[in-house]
């Protein structure tokens, strides 16, 4: 009996460390994971999150008997997955898990995102973000030197590996007395890869905020003086750091026949409601560049076949518009291969640009590439990077396999993917994203 109590209480614990995560995509009026063949929904396996969904079960169990679903426990998470048609979960089955989200005092149905896995129009329109007035979310801005750090997000099974997510979990669990607190970036940067305006939330339970309220009222340092002083700063420094507001989204609804306009609140997502992101991707083209700038551009050798600039702006400006990246992606059959479905790899670049910095560092050969877009694919910049410069080099591709891949034709039987592009990706130490840009210019 004390051996079942024990398990029982463990499994409490386990589940409020999963910290309110829950992963849902919504697409084309169904709840899923996107994919034609296999889907997945996962809820933390906490008593209360448990005993309501089983309510919601129990309307769709015709649906779930035909599409052969089963039942497991992932690290803390009740896993349903199932084989059907897109139409097995409708429109107003994303209402009915609403009420799910908030008894299960959960901070919102976040949506678990691999960059690589989203189309660009999904990222913000077609994700559930609901409210939760029980706790409190925050927003701020981060700035880190990615050359001390393994990339954005925690790696699982990498327990030594340093990241930013990880840096900034450790000072608000510490600041707040709360294992359970998690921290959610705009976007994943990898190894390497600098940032001076990414953005993250995280929530605060009600007490913990109105006590940073009463403290601030007071006169007392700032949550982010605090956080700073917690930090390396030479290494990481956050700013902005305060509570995000309440997305109100106003929708016409058809009720009974007749269109109402019905407002509905959601939780501020550091990713899902971003706009655009601005990358700068730094090199030196010249015989020699100042050591103090190796963190954070790329020297591209000048030998025999020396960069052409002019060759390089075009080529730059061809990735602005609506393409296929599939041949400028990491991993993308690999991943395609694991989740049992294809990646949309289309993707909007609104400008790509090369800026001449020589005057500003009094250096020959310094140029900066600054790329706006909606979202990216894993290591899809620094392979656009490093495909073109090979191409103004006269190395590897030449012009003509270079608008090819960027096409996408394989003489119309196939996709071009990564292996078809012969070029390496550019070095990390060169980019860094510089902003990630939202609806309100306060932030």
């Amino acid at each position: 009996m004390e051996k079942q109590q024990d398990d029982a209480a463990a499994a409490a614990a386990a589940a409020a460390a999963a910290a309110s995560k829950m992963m849902i995509t919504k697409g084309n009026g169904c709840i899923h994971n996107q994919s034609s063949k296999s889907r997945r929904i996962q809820i933390p396996a906490s008593w209360a999150s448990l005993m309501i969904f089983a309510l919601f079960l129990t309307v769709w169990t015709p649906q779930i008997k035909q599409s052969r679903a089963w039942v497991m426990v992932e690290r803390n998470y009740m896993v349903i997955k199932y084989r059907k048609s897109r139409s097995m979960f409708p429109d107003n089955a994303q209402k009915a898990l609403e009420p799910v989200l908030l008894a299960s005092d959960m901070s919102s149905a976040e949506v678990e995102l691999d960059e690589n896995m989203l189309d660009a129009d999904d990222e913000s329109s077609n994700m559930i973000t609901a409210y939760n007035k029980s706790l409190v979310r925050y927003r701020g801005r981060v700035s880190y030197d990615g050359a001390y750090f393994s990339g954005f997000q925690i790696q699982e099974g990498r327990k030594d590996a340093r990241t930013i997510q990880g840096t900034l979990e450790e000072v608000l669990q510490e600041r707040f007395q709360n294992p359970a607190l998690r921290v959610v970036g705009a976007g994943r940067t990898d190894t390497g890869v600098s940032a001076r305006g990414q953005a993250f939330h995280f929530d605060l339970t009600i007490p913990d905020h109105l006590a940073l309220q009463r403290r601030e009222n007071e006169g007392q340092p700032r949550l982010e003086y605090t956080m700073n002083r917690m930090l390396p700063t030479d290494e990481i420094c956050v700013w902005n750091v305060g509570p995000a507001p309440i997305v109100s989204v106003t929708t016409e609804e058809d009720t009974f026949g007749t269109p109402v306009m019905m407002t509905r609140q959601y939780n501020w997502n550091a990713m899902l409601s971003a706009t655009h992101k601005l990358y700068s991707y730094r090199i030196c083209v010249g015989p020699a560049m100042d050591p103090i700038h190796r963190f954070q551009r790329w020297h591209v050798p000048a030998d025999s076949t020396p960069t052409n600039t002019t060759t390089l702006a075009a080529l730059l400006e061809m990735f602005e518009g609506y393409h296929d990246f599939r041949a400028f992606a990491g991993a993308v059959q690999q991943t395609e291969k694991k989740r049992k479905r294809q990646i949309n790899t289309m993707r909007t670049i609104y400008s790509c640009r090369l800026i001449d910095e020589s005057e500003r560092y009094d250096r020959d050969g310094y140029y900066r590439i600054d790329i706006l877009l909606k979202g990216a694919l894993y290591k899809m910049i620094r392979n656009m990077v490093g495909t073109a410069i090979d191409v103004s080099r006269g190395r590897v591709l030449d012009e003509a396999m270079f608008v090819k891949l960027l096409q996408n034709e394989k003489d119309g039987s196939s996709q071009l993917g990564r292996k078809d592009n012969k070029s390496k990706p550019a070095p990390p130490e060169g980019l860094t994203l510089e902003r990630v840009f939202y609806g309100d210019n306060d932030f």
